[in-house]
């Protein structure tokens, strides 16, 4: 039979200099703690339960009939793994129309992979330049790795074009950081609802309720936070 325990009513004072606590009568169920078969039964729950809430967020709260934190945490994890899709997809095409941006006005390669590469042809307006600051910075090994050969020239028509495509990579760079958060809210909401679910299923905990009451007399406030076993 369910139920509901109150766990704790503070009286919070707002017009006097000192304030009441009250501690409302506490009525539980009987339960015998003795009981071999009960405690097999919950840790088996709470063990599933926490299993489903690593796997996919919800599934566990689902188990031990909590529908509506479990509606949450599925949402949240859906919304996440779309951002992860959307941003990275739409990150790689703007990385891939840069790419091309370059390759129309700077005459560079779209096809060389080297991240190092993109930066420098976004700082530098052709790798004559980049190589020429090179060589007296004395770092001869960079320029013969990377700029003295042929698919590795570029150079950009004018300086604003340069900073066009700077601004194309950054962009591509800022959605493949979202996709990432995308990823840390999904890691987050996996261990949020593992604890949430262990806590829930461990002391049968369905729900909590908050109420508040104002005191006429005492120009006090209350809130009274209860939970239902």
């Amino acid at each position: 039979m369910k139920t509901p325990l109150y766990l704790l009513s503070v009286l919070i004072f707002t017009s006097s200099l000192y304030g009441q606590i009250t501690v409302e009568t506490i009525t539980t169920d009987t339960l015998d703690l003795f009981s071999g078969n009960q405690v097999q039964e919950n840790q088996r729950s709470s063990g599933a339960a926490m299993a489903l809430s690593l796997l996919v967020p919800g599934l566990g709260h689902q188990y031990i009939n909590r529908p509506t934190p479990a509606l949450a945490y599925i949402t949240i994890d859906v919304l996440a793994l779309a951002g992860v899709i959307f941003f990275e997809r739409y990150s790689r095409q703007l990385e891939s129309q840069a790419r091309g941006y370059a390759a129309l006005y700077a005459d560079a390669d779209a096809g060389i992979k080297d991240e190092r590469f993109w930066q420098m042809v976004a700082a530098y307006n052709s790798s004559s330049e980049y190589n020429n600051e090179v060589l007296l910075a004395r770092k001869q090994d960079d320029v013969d790795v990377y700029y003295n050969k042929e698919n590795y020239h570029w150079n950009w028509i004018s300086d604003d074009l340069r900073k066009g495509f700077d601004t194309r990579q950054n962009n591509s760079r800022k959605f493949h950081i979202a996709s990432a958060f995308c990823i840390g809210a999904m890691v987050l909401d996996r261990v949020i609802a593992f604890v949430d679910v262990r806590a829930a299923s461990r002391y049968n905990l369905n729900s909590i309720h908050t109420s508040f009451s104002v005191d006429p007399l005492t120009s006090s406030t209350s809130i009274l936070l209860s939970g239902e076993f």
